[in-house]
């Protein structure tokens, strides 16, 4: 790499990647140890792509499984108005039948 290059480069990468990521507000502890070990040097700042493909990767888990579990609270009160519904309509028509059991039984007197 010629000297222009390295001068570049030493210009653009800040000196601490942690205490910058700090800076931009990062408080992701997955990605502050990922640029503890950029600072380190057991880790590329080019690896930070599969770093952001893992934590897409649990987070759509963590949204698919909120996502189930509407779902199915959704469900649960669909299926439970429909059973108020049906236990309405046949509690009414119960009560009709013996409102009209009991008008029949009832003889006018003579």
């Amino acid at each position: 790499m010629s000297q222009s290059l390295k001068a570049m480069k030493s210009t653009l990468e800040p000196s601490n990647w942690t205490e910058w990521a700090k800076s931009m507000g990062v408080t992701n502890q997955a990605v502050l140890s990922f640029f503890d070990n950029v600072q380190a040097g057991t880790a590329s700042i080019n690896d930070f792509d599969d770093l952001t493909q893992q934590l897409t990767d649990s987070t759509s888990i963590f949204g698919s499984t909120l996502k189930e579990i509407g779902v199915n609270l959704l469900n649960f009160g669909i299926n439970a108005a429909i059973m108020a519904g049906i236990t309405l309509a046949v509690k009414a028509i119960n009560d009709y039948i013996h409102e009209f059991e009991n008008a029949v039984s009832e003889k006018p007197p003579n």
